[in-house]
């Protein structure tokens, strides 16, 4: 009779642990979505938020994830696919598992940086990180490095479309990056009033860089960026901004930096 006291005890500690750490998680869920509603690039994510949407990876930190939506920006231009200039991920990289279990495995081996504020957001940088396997294809050279062996350098309008109609304000804020619409306006901050926010009208962010048709270089390093978005109980909530292979800078913000310092991009 006492041994069966013990087990009905037992299960009655284990409910009340199951039932508090669901409670928990649902007060983190949903301070999760007050964060992101006060965000005016984030805010539209919030009816796209399950609870599987946070995930912790380690060293303090919880990390937003929205299936098909976190890492949209580096499946498009990140992958070997990708016609528009830069550094890409093998083929094995296209999925989100396996690009979040990168984010997990670089902040693993990886002591986390010290956050700097950039134009009004929070962010940790991890730059160059060497892991143990090839990741992809780095396409940032010096303009004067000889692997280039004087190939001709040329001009290219670099321009990608935003889906995120909301973070315009914060991308015109994000050093010398060019908004055009679809009929070739350029959009500038007095324009915020009259983004079209119904999805008529198209807009594009545009960057004049240079380029070079020369083979793109294997890498192991890879780069990331994570914006902190705010705490979720004694962790730091936050989100990507951006991730991708070969050697990177971190005070160097966009493809048009790059260019100002001196590199050029070989398109492989």
């Amino acid at each position: 009779m006492y041994n069966s006291y013990k087990k009905q005890q037992k299960l009655h500690e284990s409910w009340r642990r199951y039932l508090n750490e669901q409670e928990q998680q649902l007060n983190l869920v949903e301070k999760a979505k007050e964060i992101l509603s006060s965000n005016s690039s984030l805010s539209s994510l919030v009816n796209k938020f399950t609870n599987d949407s946070l995930v912790d990876i380690g060293k303090n930190m919880i990390f937003l994830y929205i299936k098909d939506e976190t890492f949209k920006h580096t499946k498009k231009s990140h992958v070997v696919d990708s016609e528009l200039p830069g550094s890409k991920f093998n083929k094995n990289f296209i999925k989100d598992e396996t690009l979040l279990g990168l984010v997990k495995e670089i902040i693993k081996i990886s002591p986390p940086p010290s956050p700097v504020v950039e134009r009004g957001v929070k962010k940790l940088k991890w730059f160059n990180v060497e892991l143990s396997k090839e990741v992809g294809l780095d396409s940032v050279v010096k303009k004067d490095d000889p692997y280039l062996n004087k190939a001709d350098v040329k001009p290219y309008e670099y321009k990608e479309k935003i889906d995120n109609i909301k973070a315009i304000p914060a991308i015109l804020s994000s050093g010398n990056t060019i908004i055009k619409d679809s009929n070739d306006k350029t959009i500038t901050t007095k324009d915020i009033g009259n983004i079209d926010q119904t999805g008529g009208t198209s807009y594009f962010i545009v960057q004049q860089i240079e380029v070079v048709n020369a083979p793109m270089k294997p890498t192991k390093k890879v780069n990331l960026i994570l914006a902190e978005l705010g705490e979720l109980g004694d962790k730091k909530f936050v989100s990507l901004m951006t991730i991708f292979p070969g050697e990177g800078a971190a005070n160097l913000m966009n493809k048009q930096d790059y260019i100002e310092a001196g590199y050029v991009f070989v398109t492989g």
